[in-house]
């Protein structure tokens, strides 16, 4: 009939991944960052923000400039967590940009102590001098960000002989970090 079939040359993904793959530059360096968070934040969940200077290259020389960084710390999260965020470091000439690890932990609280998921608090609490003589006992304790635990019950030194050397450790559970710790 006359018309000629057109044969078309098929294309070689290969070839080109090959081709692209000898350009493409080297990944960059891993970047460990410590940062220190309020340990309320652990308790509650929050965020943490973060500005830190970076090399960007420009079309012809390094520029320095401010880049924030948002941190989610979710509701009882552990020790020491790590947050990526790749090629958001310093530009390199030979390499791809730099990746930046910011390994999270809790500062030091005024109150209490965390021990994994439990929350220890520092100061012991003291009974009163007669407290051998009362049926009852009730003591105060502070915990994070301004909450106080009350404790009251019968007394285990009611009546006892020496009760003025007694230590009585309680474990509230639920009050610590996580729902599995205590305070």
């Amino acid at each position: 009939n006359g018309w000629k079939l057109k044969v078309k040359q098929a294309f070689d993904a290969t070839e080109l991944l090959k081709r692209l793959q000898h350009e493409q530059k080297a990944r960059g360096k891993i970047v460990d960052i410590p940062t220190r968070c309020r340990l309320e934040k652990f308790v509650w969940g929050g965020s943490k923000a973060i500005t830190r200077e970076r090399k960007i290259k420009d079309v012809m020389d390094f520029k320095t400039e401010e880049r924030s960084f948002r941190l989610n710390v979710a509701k009882g999260a552990a020790e020491g967590f790590e947050v990526m965020f790749q090629f958001l470091g310093d530009h390199q000439e030979e390499t791809q940009p730099d990746s930046l690890n910011f390994v999270v932990a809790s500062k030091l609280h005024e109150v209490v102590d965390r021990i994994g998921d439990d929350l220890i608090v520092r100061q012991k609490l003291a009974m009163r001098p007669d407290a051998h003589t009362q049926p009852y006992l009730s003591v105060e304790s502070e915990s994070v960000r301004g909450r106080h635990l009350a404790l009251w019950g019968r007394n285990p030194f009611y009546r006892s002989t020496g009760a003025g050397k007694g230590e009585i450790h309680f474990r509230v559970l639920g009050e610590g970090v996580t729902p599995q710790g205590s305070l």
